[in-house]
C-alpha cells in the first residue's frame, strides 16, 4: 500500500491539507482491489495517508492561495520584518540626507555672504558718488564767486586806533642772581677738599662749639651725620647732606643704658684732610679684591679698641668680594680686613 508524504508546514501556522482524492472506482475488469485490507476493517475502504497519520483535515478555503503561498518561507511569502531592518533603513536615510543638508546650508551661507558683500559694495559706491557730487557742487559754488563782490564793512570815522609804542633800546644786562642761592659746584666728597667742606657745612648747620658727632657716613655724592642737639644734650638727630646743603633732621632713637657722652666725638678730633689719601691707597692694600673701589667711609668710636678711640674705616668693594681698611683719627693705618 502507498502513502503520500505530509504537506510541509510553516512554523507557527496551521497546516492546510488538501482534500484527499476520491478513491478510484473499482475496475470491473481487474476484479478485486489491490490494496491489502487491514485486519478488522474488511468492509471499510482503506484510509488515506492523511487519515492514517492522524492529521486534522481543515476545511478547504474558498479561494485558492497564490502559487507558493503554502510554502511561504521557501517561496518568498511575506514575512514580518524585524525592527533591526527598520533602524538600518533609517541610518541609511540619515547618511544620505545629512551631507545633502550640509551642502545645502553651505551653499545658502555662501550665497547670503556674497549678497551681503555685494550690498556693502553698492552702499560704498553710492556714498562715494554722493561725496563726489557734494564736492563738485562746492567747487562749482566757489568758482562762481567773484572776489570783486566781496566787500568788508567800512570802519566808522569816529573810531580811533590807539598808537603802540615800542622800546627803542633793548637792555643787554642780565640781573645778577644772589650768590647765597647758588649751591657750590658738585664735587666728590672723596676729593682732597671734599671731606673738609662737608664737615664745615655740618658745623654751620648743626652748631655747637664744637659740633658733637656720634658717627658720620661719607659717600662720593652724599653723606649722613648723627649729631647731638646743642639745645638738648639728650637728643640725637640725623642730618642728610647733598650738593652742598644739609637737609632737615630726623630724630634718632637711642637703645640701651650706655653713656651718650662716651659715644660722641668732636669734629676737631679727626684729621679730615687725610681721607682723600686713604681713598686712593685703600684698594691697593687689598690685592685679593678684584677691581676694588671705595664705596663709603664711616667715622665713629670703636668698641673693639681698649680706649674706645675714634677710627676711620674705608670700605672697598669689588665684583668678587670686599673689605675695609681701618685708620686712626689722625690717618695712621691700623689693619686691613678682607
Amino acid at each position: 500500500m502507498s502513502f503520500a508524504p505530509p504537506t510541509p508546514t510553516n512554523s507557527g501556522q496551521a497546516s492546510v491539507v488538501p482534500p484527499a482524492p476520491n478513491p478510484p472506482a473499482p475496475n470491473p475488469a481487474a476484479g478485486t482491489s489491490r490494496s491489502t485490507p487491514l485486519p478488522g476493517f474488511d468492509d471499510v475502504p482503506p484510509p488515506t495517508a492523511a487519515q492514517f497519520l492522524g492529521t486534522v483535515q481543515q476545511p478547504v478555503q474558498p479561494f485558492q492561495p497564490a502559487p507558493g503561498a503554502a510554502l511561504g518561507g521557501q517561496l518568498g511569502s511575506s514575512v514580518p520584518r524585524s525592527r533591526r531592518s527598520g533602524l538600518s533603513g533609517l541610518v541609511v536615510a540619515l547618511l544620505i540626507i545629512g551631507p545633502v543638508v550640509g551642502i545645502s546650508v553651505s551653499v545658502w551661507a555662501f550665497l547670503r555672504g556674497r549678497e551681503a558683500n555685494d550690498q556693502a559694495e553698492r552702499i560704498m559706491d553710492d556714498a562715494e558718488a554722493t561725496l563726489d557730487s557734494v564736492l563738485a557742487d562746492a567747487q562749482a559754488a566757489l568758482d562762481d564767486v567773484d572776489p570783486a563782490d566781496i566787500s568788508l564793512p567800512a570802519v566808522p570815522a569816529d573810531v580811533s586806533i590807539p598808537a603802540v609804542s615800542l622800546p627803542t633800546e633793548v637792555p643787554t644786562e642780565v640781573p645778577a642772581v644772589p650768590a647765597a642761592s647758588v649751591p657750590a659746584p658738585a664735587t666728590s666728597l672723596f676729593d682732597p677738599a671734599g671731606a673738609t667742606a662737608l664737615i664745615g657745612t655740618y658745623e654751620a648747620a648743626i652748631g655747637g662749639a664744637p659740633t658733637k658727632l656720634m658717627n658720620v657716613s661719607i659717600y662720593p655724592d652724599y653723606a649722613f651725620a648723627t649729631a647731638q642737639d646743642p639745645a638738648n644734650a639728650l637728643h640725637v638727630d640725623e642730618y642728610p647732606y647733598r650738593d652742598g646743603f644739609v637737609g632737615a633732621s630726623s630724630p634718632v632713637t637711642l637703645v640701651g643704658d650706655g653713656d651718650l657722652e662716651a659715644n660722641l666725638f668732636a669734629t676737631t678730633d679727626v684729621d679730615w684732610t687725610f681721607l682723600s689719601r686713604a681713598v686712593a691707597e685703600a684698594p691697593s692694600l687689598m690685592p685679593t679684591v678684584e677691581e676694588g673701589v671705595v664705596t663709603h667711609i664711616i667715622v665713629e668710636r670703636s668698641v673693639f679698641t681698649p680706649d674706645f678711640s675714634v677710627v676711620v674705616r674705608v670700605y672697598v668693594s669689588g665684583p668678587r668680594g670686599g673689605g675695609y681698611v681701618e685708620y686712626t683719627a689722625t690717618g695712621e693705618l691700623v689693619q686691613v680686613m678682607v
